[in-house]
């Protein structure tokens, strides 16, 4: 696949949704899990967040020579909504947080950890490294004395 473009790490709104609840309130206050025209912010405020924390971490792994596999895909898309749900929180959209605010420095240090977790991981699909779930199954039907 080569390096990494953003639109291919990037979340749905429900996964964003999913990391930042309190955000996804329609007009009647009522959660609706997801970002729509009725939150705030809006489907399309949220969505330009979620470009942002693409291109931000599309730009700490993107490497031409790792190969992108699935799993390691959806790694990246989770790194995303993690930083998406933590930019909206920062954003200007109603006082649902504030600088100091404990939810606000969660999600930061998830973000972070999801960040260096697919720097790792992402270094092992490298050339010459070693994916880290790779490891060998043994066969169920094979002699459990010959193992």
């Amino acid at each position: 696949m080569g390096a990494i473009r953003p639109a291919d790490i990037l979340p749905t709104l429900d996964a964003i949704g999913a990391k930042i609840k309190s955000y996804t309130r329609d007009a009647d206050g009522n959660l609706v899990g997801t970002f729509t025209d009725e939150t705030t912010p809006t489907a399309a405020e949220a969505t330009r967040e979620a470009e942002l924390a693409a291109r931000f971490v599309s730009a700490r792994v993107g490497s031409p020579s790792i190969e992108w596999d699935d799993d390691l895909l959806e790694l990246a898309r989770g790194a995303v909504a993690s930083r998406a749900a933590l930019l909206i929180a920062l954003g200007s959209w109603g006082d649902e947080s504030s600088p100091e605010d404990v939810r606000v420095d969660q999600l930061g240090r998830i973000s972070r950890e999801e960040i260096r977790a697919l720097v790792a991981a992402s270094k092992d699909n490298l050339p010459g490294g070693i994916r880290f779930h790779s490891i060998p199954q043994r066969n169920r039907d094979s002699d459990p004395d010959e193992a």
